[in-house]
C-alpha cells in the first residue's frame, strides 16, 4: 500500500515539472499611463474640455479646467495619442509607454475654420425681390454669429441674370458693400459668404433684385476723385442715381455744361498742360478737343464756353476773343473782341433771346464787369459794372427773362481772386432799372466766409442750382438748389463743383 502511494505522488510531481514546462496560454498585458497639458496654440492658455484618446483604445478622458489629463491602465508599446475638440483641428501624435511609468505628452491645438462659431446671414438689402433699385446700390447684410472666437471677413458675389459673368468682392469687413456701374431694367442675383482662415464658413441664401428703368439725366457737375484729378458726374433731376461719365477718360474733366436734349457735353481738359474746350457724349464715349484756342484768360482757366445755335454749335472765350465754332470744332469763327485792356472770361448764350451774355476783367480779377450783345457778336452794351466786389458767372434764364450771377459783397480786393462772401443776384432783364435781388442774403448761415458759386437756372426758370463752398476750404464744396420766390435752398449733392442743370 505504501508502495502505490508513493509512486502516485511520483507521478503528480512529474506531471506538474512538465505543465511548468509549457507556455501560460493566459497571457497577462503590461500597463504604464500618459498624462499631460492641453493648452490654445494662440492663446496659450490652458484647454479645458479635450477628449484624449488613444489608439489601440485603452483609455480615454477629458481634461480639466487646468487643462491637464492623465490616462491611465495604457498598454505598453506604440500607442497613438488624440486630442478633440470642436472648432479645433484635432491633434495626433505617436508615444511610447513604458510599464510601470508616467509618459508625460503635453501639446498645443490650434483653432479650426469653425472657431468663428455658427455663422446665420440674414436681413438682406435691398429685400429679395425688389424692384426698381438704382445703378449705385449699397447692399447689407446681418450677420449673427454663435460664440464667436475670431474675426470673419465677407464675400459678395453677384451676377447678372442671362449672363456667365460673376464679381466677386472679398476681404469686405463690414456688413456693407456699395456696388457701382449696374445696368439698368436689369435683374442680379447675390449671395454674401462668411470667410475664416480662407474657408467659407457660411453662406446666405441667393438674394435677387432688379434694377430701375435708366431715368433722363439732366443735372452735371465735376468732383474731385481720389488721385487728385476731376471726373464729371451726371443725376437725373431727383438724383436717384449717379454716374461717372469720364469713367474711361483718363485726363481731369471738369466744368460740364449741357444743353436740353443734346448728347453732348461741353467741359474743359488739358493739352500739353493747357486748358481746351473738350466734348464727350453723355455715355462716356467720343471724348475729343472741340476748341483751338486755349479756354482761358487772365485769371481764369476754364468755364468759360456755352452752347450755341440751339446746340449746333458752341462759344468759347480766349483772352480778349470770342469764338464760336461747330460742335465738332469746324468752321471756327471770331464773333467779339473785348474792351481794350480787358478779357472776356464767363459767357452764357440764351436760345430764347438770342443774347450772347460775357464776363471782361481788367488787369485786376475784382476789375470785373459784364456785357450783353447780340446772336452775332454785335452791339456789344455794358450790362453791369462799377461794383465793388468780383462779378462772376453771369448766366441766362431759360426763357431770357432773368440773369443769375454772383457777386462778393464783402468787397474784397484780392489781387488772387480771392472770394470772401460771394451771394448770388437776380437781374430782372424785363425790369433794367430795378434792383438787382440778393437771393443769398435770405439764408442765415451765408455769413463771412461762405461763398455761392457758379449758379445755372433749371429748366422750369425758377430753381437755381449752385455750389455753396467756404473760401478756406482746398476740396470741392457741396451742391444745392435754391428756388427764387420763396428762397427755399436744400442741398442735393454732398462733394462737387461747377454744377449744369440741362433740361
Amino acid at each position: 500500500m505504501k508502495t502505490k502511494i508513493i509512486a502516485i505522488l511520483g507521478l503528480a510531481s512529474l506531471v506538474f515539472e512538465l505543465a511548468a514546462c509549457q507556455k501560460d496560454p493566459f497571457t497577462l498585458y503590461q500597463y504604464g499611463q500618459i498624462s499631460g497639458i492641453v493648452i490654445d496654440g494662440k492663446t496659450q492658455k490652458p484647454l479645458a474640455g479635450v477628449t484624449i484618446a488613444t489608439n489601440p483604445g485603452s483609455a480615454t478622458t477629458v481634461t480639466n479646467q487646468k487643462g491637464e489629463y492623465t490616462l491611465t491602465d495604457v498598454k505598453v508599446g506604440t500607442v497613438t495619442i488624440t486630442g478633440d475638440k470642436y472648432s479645433y483641428t484635432q491633434y495626433s501624435s505617436q508615444i511610447t509607454v513604458t510599464e510601470n511609468k508616467t509618459t508625460t505628452a503635453s501639446f498645443a491645438m490650434l483653432p479650426s475654420s469653425t472657431s468663428v462659431g455658427t455663422v446665420t446671414l440674414t436681413s438682406s438689402l435691398p429685400d429679395s425681390n425688389a424692384v426698381g433699385i438704382k445703378s449705385i446700390v449699397t447692399l447689407s447684410w446681418k450677420s449673427k454669429r454663435e460664440a464667436p472666437i475670431d474675426t470673419v471677413t465677407y464675400q459678395v458675389s453677384i451676377i447678372k441674370d442671362g449672363t456667365n459673368i460673376q464679381k466677386i468682392y472679398t476681404g469686405i469687413k463690414d456688413t456693407l458693400l456699395q456696388i457701382k456701374g449696374l445696368d439698368f431694367n436689369s435683374k442680379y442675383y447675390w449671395k454674401v459668404s462668411a470667410v475664416y482662415n480662407k474657408q467659407e464658413v457660411a453662406a446666405s441664401s441667393v438674394w435677387p433684385f432688379t434694377t430701375m428703368q435708366k431715368p433722363n439725366v439732366a443735372i452735371f457737375f465735376s468732383r474731385s476723385s481720389a488721385n487728385g484729378l476731376s471726373e464729371i458726374i451726371a443725376a437725373d433731376p431727383d438724383m436717384t442715381y449717379e454716374e461717372e461719365i469720364t469713367t474711361n477718360y483718363l485726363p481731369t474733366a471738369f466744368a460740364p455744361i449741357g444743353y436740353k436734349n443734346s448728347n453732348n457735353i461741353l467741359f474743359t481738359s488739358y493739352e500739353n498742360n493747357i486748358p481746351y474746350v473738350f466734348t464727350i457724349r453723355k455715355d462716356g464715349t467720343g471724348a475729343m478737343r472741340v476748341s483751338q484756342r486755349p479756354n482761358m484768360s487772365n485769371y481764369s482757366v476754364g468755364n468759360g464756353y456755352s452752347f450755341y445755335d440751339h446746340g449746333n454749335k458752341f462759344i468759347y472765350t480766349n483772352m480778349d476773343g470770342l469764338y464760336a465754332a461747330n460742335i465738332d470744332g469746324t468752321n471756327e469763327v471770331k464773333l467779339a473782341t473785348a474792351p481794350t485792356n480787358r478779357h472776356f472770361t464767363n459767357v452764357d448764350w440764351c436760345p430764347e433771346t438770342g443774347k450772347i451774355v460775357v464776363r471782361t476783367v481788367g488787369p485786376m480779377p475784382y476789375q470785373s464787369e459784364f456785357y450783353i450783345m447780340n446772336n452775332d457778336g454785335s452791339d456789344m452794351q455794358l450790362l453791369i459794372g462799377g461794383i465793388s466786389g468780383m462779378l462772376e458767372s453771369p448766366a441766362f434764364s431759360p426763357n431770357g427773362k432773368y440773369l443769375v450771377y454772383t457777386q462778393d459783397i464783402s468787397g474784397n480786393l484780392s489781387i488772387n481772386g480771392e472770394k470772401i462772401q460771394s451771394h448770388i443776384f437776380l437781374k430782372d432783364l424785363q425790369n433794367p432799372t430795378s434792383t438787382d435781388t440778393d437771393i443769398s442774403a435770405a439764408n442765415n448761415n451765408q455769413t463771412n466766409g461762405q461763398n455761392d458759386l457758379y449758379p445755372r437756372f433749371a429748366p422750369d426758370n425758377r430753381q437755381i442750382i449752385f455750389e455753396n463752398k467756404s473760401n478756406l476750404s482746398k476740396v470741392d464744396g457741396n451742391i444745392y438748389t435754391i428756388d427764387i420766390f420763396n428762397l427755399e435752398r436744400n442741398q442735393i449733392v454732398t462733394g462737387g463743383t461747377f454744377p449744369f442743370w440741362a433740361n
